[in-house]
């Protein structure tokens, strides 16, 4: 048995092999990115496939009013209103793609207004917003709004502080 500096019998504690030893499919907690071996090109695309959603939203919902076709308009068909919607969608996805590290803060915002939007969905149903649809789903979309926001900010600080640190 090994001993202390006084000579007195320590117990042995058996020594923890390395990461290494348990085999190639082995993933310590938390490291992702042995779990996980993409290239950076379809982190790329996911990012901005996952980012995409609210300003590409944001952006049609935008056009939509000042064209006045977000409402009923008889002059508003779907072969005027479609391309545009398309190509602007296209556009939005071109541009995360371009700028990864956008794409990666719109990603974190999408994520966190999807970890809302579950809460906010039975918050609503429960308080009787099935009885008022036009208001309720006023509310889920500023809440939505609201959250993807935040999560933006939030990556968007967290970015900057890696870089000015």
């Amino acid at each position: 048995r090994p001993t202390d500096a006084v000579g007195a019998a320590t117990p042995s504690v058996p020594r923890r092999p390395p990461d290494r030893a348990r085999g190639a499919g082995w993933v310590v907690s938390g490291d992702v990115s042995r779990a996980l071996p993409l290239s950076p090109t379809v982190i790329r695309i996911a990012l901005a496939l996952i980012g995409w959603p609210p300003p590409g939203f944001a952006l049609v919902g935008l056009l939509g009013e000042a064209s006045g076709c977000s409402r009923f308009a008889a002059g508003c068909g779907v072969e005027s209103f479609g391309l545009v919607t398309w190509l602007l969608q296209l556009a939005v996805i071109g541009v995360l793609l371009a700028f990864p590290r956008l794409a990666a803060i719109s990603a974190a915002g999408t994520v966190t207004a999807l970890a809302v939007s579950l809460p906010a969905t039975m918050l609503l149903s429960a308080s009787g917003g099935a009885a008022v649809r036009e208001a309720s789903i006023a509310a889920l979309i500023t809440v939505l709004a609201v959250a993807y926001v935040v999560g933006v900010a939030f990556a968007a600080l967290r970015w900057s502080r890696r870089i000015g640190g």
